[in-house]
């Protein structure tokens, strides 16, 4: 009895073993690397989010306090880690497995007419230091920019845009909630010294980043991803704590501009939700125009309505740089005095003429992305700017992608365009900006690839979803 039942089982496990021989032996005769599915390995994907983890904590200038002494920028003191052996080993790992992860497309032939266009980009900013006026400033500068531009390139290969949402997501909340832990506990590595009144007195609230500036920004942006959480599977804990803290940390930070921000596409992405169907036109047409304010907005003269309000009506001194930064754009429209040339501090650098008009303000940028693109690229960079906002724009007529994500992608652009009016932010060679606007202008309405499934686990089902329905 005992026999004639194992002779099934003794058949079963000859024929596995003739089939996993037979794969074996497929394997061997076609190598790996051939197939499109060796882009789908996990291994690849992983790299993508611990690089993208690193390259936005960089991005947000978070933690460098860890890394670097004080210097002096601007009016106020800051943490800067260029200097810093373990802050540069940070850096160089995000590169090197973002390297990695190009060889390895290359090298299956992964290659797509976006990355040339990326590849295309970063040869001309590159190669504005042969006509730039501070050749080895532009070149430093330049090449971080690259980096960033081709690290938006990778992550939209391998993130869909809810999984990068819910990365950005939680990298942002673990920085409001230890910036507010670090408020209590040692205030002097959260807030700056200021020159006027606010919440904290004397000093201006920073949290863990380098400056206020750009940080603020990124309190609206974890602000907002709190408010929309359900839409990338954020739990309502999370929403809440991150949401409250993140809320506090930009009426502490006084800047007038992320709280307008802030108010304005919580409302405004709200209604977008409710509405059916959802008007994705209109919230695009919003966006073109928050794009146009940031390039119009230093000729435009708005002191009155300011005044009235209560502002500053020069935008804390930003007209007078505006003023000036015209005359630098006049000298070279076209293309610039190369890429961040023209802050170079060599001694036949327009950029003391510049400085000669303030006492104590040495400002290293114009506190405006098409004022500060258009004096580095000339009118074709700003052109390209232009173009690239565009293009992530898009991203909500993507239909491939869940509709509410559509809606909390273009917020969360809106949210670095608002504070490109007051800040150089799109086009900063180290700001996620740069990061997120790069990416969304990337991973819309791109092809996909056949059987590609990019990250599992981290939130892209109603992504797959989506794209079945589509």
């Amino acid at each position: 009895m005992g026999s004639r039942f194992s002779r099934p089982r003794h058949a079963r496990a000859a024929a596995r073993w003739r089939g996993t021989k037979m794969s074996l032996l497929n394997s061997t005769t076609e190598p790996p690397f051939i197939r499109r599915s060796w882009l789908d390995t996990p291994i690849e994907p992983a790299l993508a989010v611990v690089a993208g983890v690193i390259v936005f904590f960089l991005t947000t200038h978070s933690f460098q306090f860890l890394f670097a002494d004080t210097v002096v920028g601007g009016m106020a003191e800051r943490a800067s880690g260029r200097g810093n052996l373990a802050y540069l080993a940070l850096y160089g790992a995000q590169g090197g497995i973002f390297a990695l992860l190009m060889v390895m497309r290359v090298v299956s032939g992964a290659v797509t007419v976006r990355l040339g266009l990326a590849i295309t980009f970063c040869l001309f900013v590159v190669g504005s230091a042969f006509w730039s006026i501070g050749s080895s400033s532009t070149l430093f500068y330049a090449t971080v920019l690259s980096n960033q531009v081709i690290a938006a390139y990778l992550l939209a290969q391998y993130l869909t845009p809810k999984q990068f949402l819910r990365l950005f997501f939680f990298v942002a909340a673990i920085i409001t909630v230890s910036s507010f832990v670090l408020l209590f506990i040692a205030p002097e590595l959260v807030a700056q010294e200021r020159y006027g009144g606010g919440w904290l007195g004397d000093y201006e609230y920073t949290g863990v980043m380098s400056s206020k500036n750009l940080g603020s920004y990124v309190f609206v942006a974890a602000l907002l991803l709190a408010w929309h959480g359900r839409l990338i599977d954020v739990g309502w804990s999370w929403r809440l704590i991150v949401g409250v803290l993140a809320l506090c940390s930009i009426a502490l930070s006084s800047s007038a501009t992320a709280l307008l921000a802030a108010v304005f596409l919580i409302g405004l992405s709200t209604f977008i939700r409710l509405i059916r169907p959802q008007p994705f036109g209109l919230f695009f047409a919003v966006y073109l125009a928050l794009l146009t304010i940031v390039v119009t907005v230093p000729f435009i003269d708005i002191g009155n309505l300011l005044g009235v309000i209560g502002r500053d009506a020069t935008f804390t001194g930003r007209t007078e740089l505006w003023a000036l930064a015209f005359e630098a754009i006049a000298d070279r429209p076209v293309l610039g005095h190369g890429y961040y040339g023209f802050f170079d501090t060599n001694p036949f650098s327009p950029v003391w003429n510049f400085w000669e008009h303030f006492l104590y303000f040495l400002t290293d940028t114009f506190h405006n992305s098409a004022i500060d693109t258009t004096v580095s690229l000339g009118f074709v960079g700003l052109a390209i700017m232009c173009a690239v906002c565009v293009f992530a724009g898009l991203i909500a007529f993507d239909k491939a992608v869940e509709a509410g994500v559509r809606i909390l992608s273009l917020t969360i652009l809106s949210v670095f365009v608002i504070g490109s009016s007051m800040e150089l932010a799109i086009f900063h060679h180290n700001y996620i900006a740069t990061i997120i606007v790069f990416y969304f202008a990337f991973v819309a309405n791109k092809p996909r690839e056949p059987g590609s499934r990019g990250l599992q686990g981290i939130g892209d089902d109603g992504d797959q979803a989506a794209r079945k329905a589509g």
